[in-house]
């Protein structure tokens, strides 16, 4: 970046390009308006397809290439926007110093390369999965995180610089100290989120009160995890450090709130293999979460973790009786996602009074549901539930995504109390695709109930 801006200085005197990350908006108004009508397009073709009637799998190949196409066309829109405004630090080609010269390409290269990877990042992680993860993917997904950022920081200057103006204070060169110092809190930003992600889950205990726990399951430890994202960014070495981590704890329930795998069980089943050694006292559960459906493969992933020793709760329950007293009992029930029953699956869909049945109202009662948006749902037709665990919001992963996540669910991360309920949302074991975390960490949280 010293280069880059020493060539942006010789631009200055030598009558060099100081770039034009102005001069766009007029210009760039019939490519809005054409990429504005795709995406009116394609955001109706989703609409439609909620509403055809076909087999889930081929539901699910319809809604992969509309979204591919929304995403392409997002990030067109987001690639163009920091590439105009990055373009003013790199020198103009057209110079007589030779050192600028091929500062201009090897900047053009690199800038080039950095966008082509952060665009075809989805295609390149839908191609690319193996027990570990590929080089390819995890720079691409690198790179997409990158863009994101750069993307709000140069909003968030942009804004800044507007205001400064306002308030009639002038800073000379505003358009390269913006895009400068985007540049830099991006750069900076990113290497600190993959640091924390490639660190893996951290083990956060937290104690939940539950009055109707009876003394001999007192102080009872719930292992919880949720959104491992086994995958194209996930893989064998990541699992496998989990399964340690958790035989290290000696918890006396496991449970997975959903979204562990991305993908299908035949091109996981070696990556998944090492959770046939998760162990617990009382047993391991499982209930699905939206990416099980998204995979088109979630029936076999269900017959897969049997296999593997896990019990999946699909819209059922498990009562966990007490090692010495067995009228001692914990209800455990689990709903399917409740995206299932959108998505058209048969058999498949949130199903509370299925789960419930055989429900005896002495013993606690515990809910596993992926989604902190089916908590309400849940929650207006039975409030006799003690505890909730949820997962999906990843405690927003990385900054500025808590935004959105934060507006779009109810419960963000961590312990809540609603209507009489606890209610705990994991920030996820591993991440999604982009392998940052800004200002949320992976856990594996381990909630101990106390009568």
């Amino acid at each position: 970046m010293i280069v880059l801006s020493l060539g942006w200085r010789v631009s200055r005197v030598g009558g060099f390009s100081k770039g034009k990350s102005h001069v766009v908006d007029m210009a760039d108004m019939p490519l809005l308006r054409v990429l504005g009508g795709i995406g009116a397009l394609l955001a109706a073709s989703l609409a439609g397809t909620f509403l055809l009637d076909l087999k889930p799998q081929k539901k699910m190949v319809l809604f992969r290439i509309q979204i591919f196409l929304l995403f392409f066309l997002v990030i067109c829109l987001v690639t163009r926007f920091v590439w105009v405004r990055l373009m003013i630090l790199i020198p103009f080609r057209r110079t007589n110093s030779k050192v600028l010269f091929l500062v201009h390409w090897l900047s053009y290269g690199v800038f080039v390369t950095f966008v082509a990877l952060a665009f075809f990042s989805i295609p390149i992680g839908r191609l690319f999965i193996g027990v570990e993860p590929y080089f390819i993917t995890k720079m691409a997904f690198t790179c997409l995180g990158l863009l994101i950022l750069l993307f709000f920081n140069l909003c968030v200057l942009s804004v800044v610089f507007i205001v400064l103006r306002f308030c009639k204070i002038f800073v000379p060169d505003a358009d390269f100290w913006k895009s400068f110092l985007a540049i830099g809190t991006s750069v900076i930003l990113c290497v600190h989120g993959f640091i924390v992600a490639s660190n893996g889950p951290y083990v956060k205990r937290v104690t939940i009160p539950m009055l109707k726990l009876p003394k001999s399951l007192d102080r009872i430890t719930i292992l919880h995890l949720s959104d491992l994202h086994i995958g194209p960014m996930v893989g064998l070495s990541d699992v496998s450090r989990v399964v340690e981590m958790v035989s290290e704890i000696h918890p006396d329930v496991v449970v997975i709130t959903g979204d562990l795998v991305d993908s299908t069980v035949q091109k996981l089943k070696q990556s998944i293999f090492p959770l046939k050694k998760l162990r617990a006292k009382y047993g391991a559960f499982f209930v699905t979460g939206n990416h099980e459906y998204y995979t088109g493969d979630v029936d076999a992933w269900l017959e897969q973790l049997k296999e593997l020793g896990i019990q999946p709760l699909h819209n059922s329950y498990a009562l966990i009786s007490s090692r010495t007293n067995h009228q001692d009992k914990i209800y455990l029930a689990g709903v399917d996602d409740i995206e299932a029953s959108w998505l058209g699956y048969e058999g498949h869909g949130m199903n509370l009074s299925k789960a419930l049945r055989g429900h005896r109202f002495k013993y606690p009662t515990i809910l596993l549901a992926h989604q902190p948006n089916a908590v309400q749902q849940v929650l207006n037709q039975y409030a006799g539930f003690d505890l909730i665990l949820c997962g999906h919001t990843h405690g927003g992963q990385f900054f500025p995504m808590h935004l959105p996540i934060y507006l779009f669910n109810p419960f963000f991360a961590g312990l809540y109390k609603y209507k009489g309920t606890h209610i705990f949302v994991s920030s996820g074991t591993y991440f999604y695709s982009v392998p940052l975390r800004i200002f949320s960490q992976p856990e594996i949280a381990i909630l101990t109930l106390v009568g």
